[in-house]
């Protein structure tokens, strides 16, 4: 499902993109008034099943912009829909009310548990305003935030059992093989979900900030 996707005439997408459970056979280019951003989304290859992510850019009144991601969580029902509730639901508040992106993702908690009691999701949302970030995130979508020469100026943790061990030493490689990788000890959807937030993340103009 994709929702308010518009095409300009460059062929660019343009904002607001609501992406929800995509196959696309190629990455899509947004154009932005601060930028340009890059989407790209479909299932994991060699793997059957539906696709449960979603994801969201959108522009916001005051010239800075709202990247966001949501990976419906497996082994509970209704992932797909869980996604697409919050990144729509992040989309409409974000454009229409004027609040903090951490009221925003809380707000769109308590709509989850209401709509979707068994439901479940992963987020990781930033807002970029004049080139200064700010990032809450949830579960194991990860952010990384990428200077020219290739510095990691940010990459935030996975909220697992293998994200902490990551945070201890666990390489990257034994990350993607480690028997606990799909565990999840935060997430969207519990009434005990928490935030992490990171602050004041000064931007240059041609650094990368990538959500998946």
């Amino acid at each position: 499902m994709a929702v308010g996707s518009l095409m300009t005439d460059s062929g660019f997408l343009a904002p607001p993109v609501l992406l929800c459970g995509q196959n696309l056979a190629e990455p899509r280019k947004v154009e932005l008034k601060a930028g340009q951003a890059v989407v790209f989304s479909r299932p994991q290859g060699g793997q059957s099943g539906a696709n449960e992510d979603a994801l969201g850019i959108i522009e916001k009144r005051d010239g800075g912009v709202c990247l966001a991601v949501a990976d419906g969580v497996g082994g509970l029902p209704r992932g797909l829909e869980a996604a697409t509730l919050v990144i729509s639901f992040l989309a409409d508040t974000i454009l229409n009310k004027d609040q903090q992106l951490q009221e925003c993702i809380e707000a769109a908690n308590l709509q989850l548990l209401k709509e979707l009691p068994s439901a479940a999701t992963t987020v990781t949302a930033a807002e970029i305003t004049d080139n200064v970030a700010k990032v809450c995130h949830a579960g194991d979508s990860t952010l990384l935030a990428v200077g020219q020469r290739g510095r990691i100026k940010l990459k935030t943790q996975c909220h697992s059992p293998v994200g902490i061990k990551e945070a201890n030493g666990l390489d990257e490689k034994e990350a993607l093989f480690h028997p606990q990788r799909h565990l999840l000890n935060n997430m969207m959807g519990d009434p005990v979900m928490w935030l992490e937030k990171q602050e004041g993340i000064e931007l240059a103009a041609r650094d990368t900030v990538l959500l998946g």
